[in-house]
């Protein structure tokens, strides 16, 4: 095949749609939900057994929801669910539910063992002499001990539960595994208990949601989701307001994006010569591929994502409206701080 006939083909390669086949009878993902944003009450130390001083302790009940697809049974999944605090301000000092096991035997376990000891003596002589003497003699002397003996042991338990912190506690897990006794679909809620500035009034938390199916070999992950959740101190309504405006402002960028993918795709590869390159890795496109998740869970900064310049108007504009409202939302953890850059990366500063 000749040169040009090559770069012809590449050409209708990357212009041409391309459909991904999709396995018939393969598990539909499972989809989670989380709230937007989430009242949080103040709790005293001793409820925690920790010491504060000038800072608060707050408390985060976050319910989150899991839907299996079809095909899926609740014995084939496990749940890992993840919150993380974007900036490591803050510090995770209590959470639940913590590690659990479970059984699916009522009572304990009665375990009987016997144990038998036989000892057996003999002396057996037969014999024949010219026929004339024939005789046989035998003797047996037995001896037979049995032990019995019964207890009772604790049931054999499964870990169904399994948390901890994460990211030097500024963030905690929860996975939940597998079990007869355990269903993990539909909604549960998990608590978080926050080491806080005294002016804390609210703040953004993330939380990645994944499901995974629980092969012979290997586990498939089967759903995997990322939310932003706005938090407000209870009863401060201005607060409230604010984290409601960062949830608006996400809700309309991802409108706008669904709205102009296809001028972000002409965007990112604008001629037919930048298509080529990207598809020989000569050439990065302009807006790179997992940009809205960067922009949704990086920092707030638009100098932090040169690739806004390039996005459609629209996006742009909207992009900037979240951008203002996330970093609305954090300064409300701050009591008085800015963001500031140490060493080439953005960090919230708390004064």
């Amino acid at each position: 095949m000749s040169v040009g006939v090559s770069r012809w083909c590449a050409i209708l390669l990357i212009a041409g749609p391309c459909t991904a086949p999709v396995r018939a009878g393969s598990p539909a993902e499972v989809r989670f939900d989380v709230p937007q944003y989430i009242a949080c009450r103040e709790v005293s130390p001793e409820s925690s057994g920790e010491r504060v001083g000038p800072r608060r302790l707050v408390e985060v009940r976050l319910p989150i929801t899991a839907l299996p697809g079809a095909g899926q049974t609740r014995l084939q999944l496990q749940y890992t669910y993840r919150v993380l605090h974007p900036t490591g301000t803050v510090e995770i000092v209590d959470y639940q539910p913590r590690t659990a096991q479970e059984t699916t035997v009522a009572g304990s376990v009665a375990v009987e063992a016997t144990r038998e000891r036989q000892k057996t003596s003999g002396l057996s002589v037969s014999g024949t002499f010219q026929q004339l003497v024939q005789g046989t003699l035998h003797g047996d002397v037995g001896q037979k001990e049995t032990t019995h003996v019964r207890y009772e042991l604790k049931p054999p338990r499964d870990v169904t539960l399994v948390s901890g912190t994460l990211q030097r506690g500024s963030g905690v897990y929860f996975q939940l595994r597998p079990a007869a006794e355990a269903s993990w679909e539909g909604s549960h809620e998990f608590a978080v208990v926050l080491r806080v500035p005294g002016e804390w009034r609210g703040d953004v938390l993330y939380v990645r949601c994944e499901a995974q199916e629980v092969q012979a070999s290997k586990v498939v992950s089967r759903g995997v989701a990322r939310f932003a959740v706005g938090l407000y101190a209870e009863g401060d309504e201005e607060a409230r307001g604010v984290v409601g405006q960062f949830h608006d402002a996400e809700k309309a960028l991802r409108r706008a994006v669904a709205e102009q993918q296809r001028a972000i795709e002409r965007e990112a590869v604008p001629t037919v010569v930048h298509r080529v390159g990207a598809w020989l890795d000569v050439y990065q496109p302009r807006i790179p591929a997992g940009w809205l998740d960067r922009l949704v869970y990086g920092p707030p900064q638009l100098a932090a994502h040169d690739f806004v310049d390039h996005l459609p108007p629209e996006v742009r504009q909207a992009a900037e409206r979240y951008v203002r409202a996330k970093r609305r939302a954090q300064e409300l953890s701050m009591g008085r701080g800015r963001w500031a850059c140490a060493e080439g990366q953005l960090v919230l500063e708390i004064r």
